[in-house]
């Protein structure tokens, strides 16, 4: 089994203190991350597969053991879109710990209002994101998650989660790709040097990693433009290092911002009086591309529209009086003698019936004489 360590961030966890365990389940990677006084002091990202219960007590125990964590009774939030691993999983943390652990759903974010035709469809990633954004960036945002699938994920100038859009990932549509092409070998995904490649390989890098940063910027362009305001654009995922620094429209790269979402989720459920929001880090200063910045400058301001006092509708009084009802004429009514109906009529005959008929009366008379 194969693990990427993330870069460790300080400070580093003090042993005996209160700490989180969030685990948020991809279709690609497993990201796992402890935090403690509200800051990620400990993460790591695993290649998602199916386990069983014991292999993941296990992986958990080997990764947390040497770290000054204190495993009994530690909380845990888990999110997953992968339903397959989400009861084993959750399983095994339930025995690291001794303690049941929140597994992430639509009605499990009740602060987060969900503007979708069916909300119990939305995934339990994108809600993290969204409520991370919102508690940390502020409304409006626009998230960016680069995965397996890249999505984007909107919330309203009123803290709601209004939908977005998924497109295919970087990743994926490489595998796809490659797999097709007899002739094309997999490249490393890293950043291109120019756009004009000089060799297959530059070629490979400049159309996968820079056009779907086009993709990237053109989406969260339309999707700036229908929102009808400015909003700040964040990006994460294990690809948002690579396409932060490419796509122009995007503000602030934050790697973490789901497992974050976790933790924010876990302290509005559990303790929501001692939730607590961590100030978002400055905006990266970048030049944007001309096209994005022309689309932002033709960004229409708001309309402030004054609100509506319905008019009050007349009702015309009521008559309660009671009202009179006509008697009724109770006598026995009288029905006219039913007339007899005509005998019916004597079927038509015809003249060769009438002259069939006296032949028929001769030959009998004729037959009698015979016999006298």
């Amino acid at each position: 089994m194969t693990t990427q360590r993330a870069p460790r961030k300080a400070p580093r966890p003090v042993r005996g203190a209160p700490a989180l365990l969030a685990v948020d389940v991809g279709n690609s990677e497993t990201g796992i991350g402890v935090f403690q006084e509200d800051g990620l002091v400990l993460s790591w990202r695993l290649r998602t597969q199916q386990r069983t219960p014991d292999e993941a007590l296990l992986v958990l125990r080997q990764l947390l053991a040497p770290e000054a964590v204190d495993l009994a009774r530690l909380p845990s939030v888990l999110c997953s879109v992968v339903p397959s691993v989400t009861s084993e999983l959750a399983h095994g943390l339930t025995r690291l710990t001794g303690v049941p652990t929140l597994v992430v759903g639509p009605k499990t974010v009740p602060s987060m209002p969900v503007r979708l035709d069916h909300p119990s469809s939305v995934g339990p990633d994108r809600l993290a994101n969204a409520i991370a954004a919102r508690e940390l960036y502020g409304a409006p945002a626009v998230v960016v998650d680069l995965g397996t699938a890249t999505n984007f994920d909107v919330v309203g100038p009123h803290g709601d989660f209004l939908g977005g859009a998924i497109a295919p990932g970087l990743s994926s549509s490489a595998d796809e790709l490659f797999r097709r092409a007899a002739r094309l070998r997999p490249v490393d995904l890293v950043h291109p040097e120019r756009a004009i490649g000089r060799s297959t390989e530059e070629a490979l890098q400049a159309g996968i990693v820079l056009g779907h940063a086009g993709m990237v910027d053109a989406l969260v362009t339309r999707i700036l433009q229908e929102l009808g305001v400015a909003a700040t654009v964040i990006a994460t995922g294990g690809l948002s290092p690579l396409l932060g620094e490419e796509a122009s429209t995007i503000d602030h790269v934050d790697p973490s911002l789901t497992l974050k979402g976790l933790r924010i989720i876990h302290s509005l459920l559990v303790s929501p009086a001692s939730a607590s929001v961590s100030s978002p880090p400055p905006a990266r200063e970048r030049v944007p591309a001309a096209a994005p910045r022309a689309a932002r400058e033709r960004e229409p301001a708001p309309r402030e529209r004054a609100p509506r006092e319905p008019a009050p509708r007349e009702r015309a009084p009521r008559d309660h009086a009671p009202r009179e009802r006509a008697p009724r004429d109770h006598s026995p009514r009288e029905r006219a003698p039913r007339e007899p109906a005509p005998p019916p009529a004597p079927p038509a005959r015809d003249a060769g019936d009438d002259e069939a008929a006296r032949r028929k009366r001769r030959g009998r008379r004729g037959g009698r004489r015979a016999r006298r």
